[in-house]
């Protein structure tokens, strides 16, 4: 939920997932999956600086629940692209 975000990196964090959510899909079916690969590089930097900016645990529930279901999103669209679980080491 947007109105409980307290920090800049979370605002801009959820912008550029709100976007890339329908653009990597419609990717997707056009299997053009070295353009949906790019698109998720653009999170990069926001991601960078949620992490080094944004304490996820935070001691509200709701903030913390907030940011958690922020970060799923995060799963959900990489999960269009490939299952990285996949990954070894």
């Amino acid at each position: 939920d947007p109105k409980v975000f307290e920090l800049e990196e979370e605002r801009a964090l959820f912008a550029v997932l709100t976007k890339l959510e329908k653009h990597v899909g419609d990717l997707i079916i056009k299997e053009d999956f070295q353009g949906a690969m790019k698109a998720l590089a653009s999170l990069r930097l926001p991601l960078d600086n949620y992490f080094e900016n944004v304490i996820v645990n935070s001691e509200n529930n709701n903030i913390r629940q907030n940011r958690l279901i922020t970060l799923s999103l995060v799963g959900k669209i990489m999960s269009q692209v490939a299952d990285f679980s996949l990954i070894e080491n």
